[in-house]
């Protein structure tokens, strides 16, 4: 399980990444599942934070709640992680 946005946001500090600023690098969601896979992770599943993020849980559900299609990269160095998802905060901190 992994938190949305950067470091920065968290910690407070605008020295530590981009403060505030959600960098593509660390920060975006698609960047912590291709992140997670890359370090071997079978699954991701991505905390969220309305503040943090930017938006609602609500636009998660409606968007992310769906079939995702993938291109095939058997024979490909590209990683992907079996399951990918998203859980509020909520339901995260129980």
């Amino acid at each position: 399980m992994v938190i949305v946005n950067d470091p920065g946001f968290w910690a407070g500090d605008t020295n530590l990444f981009k403060g505030k600023t959600m960098t593509y690098f660390y920060g975006r969601w698609t960047y912590k599942f291709e992140e997670a896979a890359r370090q071997g992770a079978k699954g991701c599943l991505i905390i969220h934070n309305t503040e943090a993020a930017g938006y609602p849980f609500i636009v998660q559900q409606n968007s992310f709640n769906t079939s995702r299609l993938q291109l095939d990269n058997r024979g490909k160095d590209i990683k992907n992680c079996d399951v990918i998802g998203w859980l509020p905060e909520t339901v995260a901190k129980k």
